[in-house]
């Protein structure tokens, strides 16, 4: 009787183990499907944009996926429920997972003549379906498995689902907040697939029948830890992007994109998601890209200037050029990796200014100090910071202005035709703040190009002429920056445009156009 005893109490042990192991297991692939959402974007970032379009894509893909993955488990679950063949799909599942960073390149770059959207999804479909599909059928699949009693399927079915969305959550976080600034985006592939295979082998390992069987499953288990450590130990993180003849000297992931630093030639281009942000001519430290002087001639309308706030570092061009006027600085970066490269490979110093880490809109909001100047330049990649170049947005920016002071705003876009749409609105939305505001375009009206927004309390009148700049390439770009002035005061009633609120700014949406035609020019020219 004893006996009896002790082997119904040891049986209903293994079966709690292994309901906890079939919980522990829901949990697991419900995390790996928000990770491989998450880096879905990452990985995507560099080639296609972090836009609307890369997460409609993914969440399209994802939610299809998952909806046949949940009907082909249920279907199977039916037919023959099978512990072995669950831990098989998650399984295969990891290996899916694995070829993600090893073949997305060669994918990529085959579907390059395709439209960049149709490219995309087609990317999305290929490479994250399958294992997205087989992680879907795990749910199903183990309710199946835990409700051999139809009196509790719904409590049952409540409880595996719950498990599995928790997972999730968990998976999002620790994606976004800790495994992939740390470890970079193919390495968390590779982690990810290593803990979906470890799961059928640790399974068989716990509860296999006989010890042989445990004893190969063991031996299975570390062969294929050592598998992965080989991988993780020899993966270099991959370049994700790059120019004929450039080669790349920093590669970083932060919270906020994938930032580069590459050479060809004379010049030297920081990226950020695969866009070039900045650009230097490495024998003199210049800027290459002509938009950023056109903030130059703050400095002749309003030459007593003492300070200038700049909001966006990239490789430091704006907020130099400003201190080579004597100015003090004070630059603000969201992204710690940015700055780390100015500093390191664009020869960036503060000089007698700040650099502040955070969030510009914050720091805005909270400044004491008031200055001359301010200047937005702050852009992700093609991703427009759209709480920016709000009312209250500006609003904040003229309080942190002296009664004189001049803001300046990069905007990358068209400056007239259909798709003036946002940089209307920019207009429009400044003019609520400042009475006078003038507007340059880098390139001709219809191209996609740099516009300069200049708004001021006070006329905005050259007190010294741009003639007197004594650097001639600079002086030739202010002295041509009149001619490129744009008029937008007939023009806002046609093209559409708003004033853009904290509560209602569509920009985002709208810049998508200018966004896929500047991603369109960067893919070009790639490699």
């Amino acid at each position: 009787m004893n006996q009896s005893l002790r082997f119904e109490k040891g049986q209903n042990n293994r079966e709690m183990r292994k309901k906890y192991f079939l919980f522990f297991t829901l949990f697991l692939t419900g995390a790996a499907v928000l990770i491989l959402e998450i880096l879905g974007a990452r990985l995507f970032g560099p080639h296609f944009g972090v836009s609307l379009y890369i997460w409609s894509a993914l969440i399209t893909v994802t939610l299809m996926a998952l909806a046949l993955g949940y009907w082909w488990g249920g279907c199977m679950a039916d037919k023959k429920p099978d512990t072995n063949r669950l831990y098989l799909f998650i399984f295969l599942a990891g290996i899916f997972i694995l070829a993600i960073p090893l073949f997305s390149p060669v994918l990529i770059r085959a579907l390059g003549f395709l439209e960049i959207r149709t490219s995309m999804l087609i990317c999305a479909i290929i490479l994250f379906g399958p294992p997205l599909v087989l992680l879907g059928m795990v749910t199903p699949y183990a309710v199946k498995l835990a409700t051999p009693d139809l009196g509790v399927l719904g409590n049952r079915t409540g409880c595996l689902y719950a498990v599995s969305t928790a997972g999730s959550c968990f998976g999002a976080l620790l994606s976004g907040f800790f495994l992939i600034p740390l470890f970079g985006v193919g390495r968390v592939f590779y982690f990810l697939s290593l803990a979906l295979f470890l799961l059928w082998p640790a399974h068989l390992f716990l509860f296999g029948k006989h010890k042989v069987f445990r004893s190969f499953h063991k031996s299975f288990f570390a062969l294929f830890s050592l598998l992965a450590v080989l991988i993780l130990s020899l993966s270099q993180p991959r370049n994700l992007f790059s120019l004929k003849g450039a080669s790349f000297i920093y590669e970083a992931n932060s919270l906020y994109g994938h930032i580069g630093v590459m050479d060809m030639g004379d010049n030297r281009w920081l990226t950020i998601d695969g866009i070039p942000n900045s650009g230097i001519d490495k024998r003199s430290g210049f800027s290459i890209y002509g938009y950023t002087y056109y903030f130059e001639l703050m400095n002749y309308i309003h030459p007593e200037a003492r300070n200038a706030l700049v909001v966006g570092l990239g490789a430091g061009s704006v907020s130099k050029r400003f201190m080579d006027y004597g100015l003090s600085v004070d630059s603000v970066e969201i992204d710690p990796k940015v700055a780390e490269a100015a500093k390191k490979y664009f020869e960036f110093k503060t000089g007698k200014g700040n650099l502040y880490i955070k969030d510009g809109r914050r720091y805005i909001g909270a400044a004491t100090k008031k200055y001359d100047f301010a200047v937005l330049d702050a852009a992700s990649g093609d991703l427009l910071p759209g709480h920016l170049f709000s009312l209250e947005s500006f609003r904040d920016i003229s309080r942190a202005l002296k009664d004189n002071g001049i803001l300046g705003v990069n905007y990358v876009g068209f400056g007239a035709g259909k798709n003036s749409r946002p940089s209307c609105s920019i207009y429009l939305t400044l003019r609520e703040i400042f009475p006078y505001v003038k507007v340059y375009m880098h390139k001709s009206r219809g191209e996609l190009g740099n516009i300069i927004f200049l708004a001021s309390p006070e006329p905005l009148k050259l007190r010294r002429s741009p003639e007197t700049c004594d650097i001639p390439e600079i002086r030739k770009i202010l002295v041509e920056m009149a001619e490129r002035e744009i008029d937008y005061r007939d023009k806002t009633g046609k093209c559409g445009g708003i004033v853009l609120t904290d509560d209602y700014n569509p920009i985002q949406s709208w810049n998508l156009k200018a966004a896929l035609k500047w991603r369109e020019n960067v893919r070009n020219i790639e490699l």
